[in-house]
């Protein structure tokens, strides 16, 4: 209600399994095709490929940001095949890449279920940037069942941690069923039945936590906009007390770190 820059001039860059870039919905917002990356097949074009249940994730994500600001400009990074897996090192790689290409937020709506000291240590030099990383809570459907990086949230002893992991919640502000949630759940936003853009100019309509990641993410731009990007290391801080603190306890959201080694990583839901 009180933007009236629309998240322009803020880079988000999204990785994930790449998007449709001739989307409608999409492609008037896109960061220059020099800035464009593919670690799946070591391109500079990464296009959401079809043939697996990953196919259309990353399109989704990026037209639910642009929704919320809509103009924001998206970096596209691919690092998820067409069944919406990929692996650790592509992810910390394409955190640099977004960082080396200008990007004020990433979104990551994947994870994996064990800790990578790499991605934490990437997310952590994102942090000390000023760049939002905002990631989806994963799926699976209970307490201290997070996928990182949004695990990462509460580690480091810093209150507002490395990234901002997201859970989803009903239209009755209740706790999804499906989402996972624990003492690193940073916040949570509405993640069931969003409409989205989906590849060859349609649309579908989303469910899980990797599509209330990119409302939060597409918030960011639109506070982002309103101030000094000089000053972008001070937005955590303004989302941080804009959220409503009480729902946490109220969800019952309680648990200790969990803390493992290394692994495969994968798309953060629907």
């Amino acid at each position: 209600a009180i933007s009236r820059k629309f998240g322009l001039g803020v880079k988000v860059a999204v990785i994930d399994t790449g998007i449709d870039l001739s989307h409608p919905a999409l492609s008037s917002n896109l960061a220059p095709s020099s800035e464009w990356k593919d670690f799946v097949d070591n391109d500079s074009y990464p296009m959401d490929v079809s043939g697996g249940n990953g196919y259309g994730h990353g399109t989704a994500v990026s037209s639910i940001i642009l929704q919320v600001a809509p103009k924001a400009t998206i970096l596209p990074i691919r690092v998820l095949n067409a069944s919406g897996l990929g692996d650790t090192d592509d992810v910390v790689l394409a955190i640099d890449w977004a960082i080396q290409k200008g990007a004020h937020i990433i979104n990551i709506s994947l994870g994996s279920q064990e800790w990578d000291d790499a991605l934490y240590a990437m997310a952590g030099y994102a942090n000390s940037r000023g760049i939002l990383i905002v990631a989806s809570s994963g799926n699976y459907g209970g307490n201290e069942t997070m996928t990182y990086p949004g695990g990462y949230s509460w580690t480091g002893g810093n209150v507002h941690g490395k990234t901002l992991g997201i859970g989803s919640v009903t239209s009755n502000n209740t706790l999804s069923s499906f989402t996972s949630y624990g003492y690193s759940l940073y916040g949570v936003a509405p993640g069931q039945g969003i409409v989205a853009a989906y590849p060859g100019n349609q649309s579908v309509s989303v469910t899980g936590t990797s599509f209330a990641a990119p409302l939060f993410t597409g918030a960011g731009a639109l506070a982002l906009s309103e101030m000094s990007l000089a000053n972008q290391g001070t937005l955590h801080t303004y989302i941080w007390n804009s959220l409503n603190h009480t729902l946490k306890d109220s969800l019952g959201i309680l648990g200790a770190r969990l803390l493992h080694q290394h692994g495969p990583i994968q798309s953060g839901g629907g």
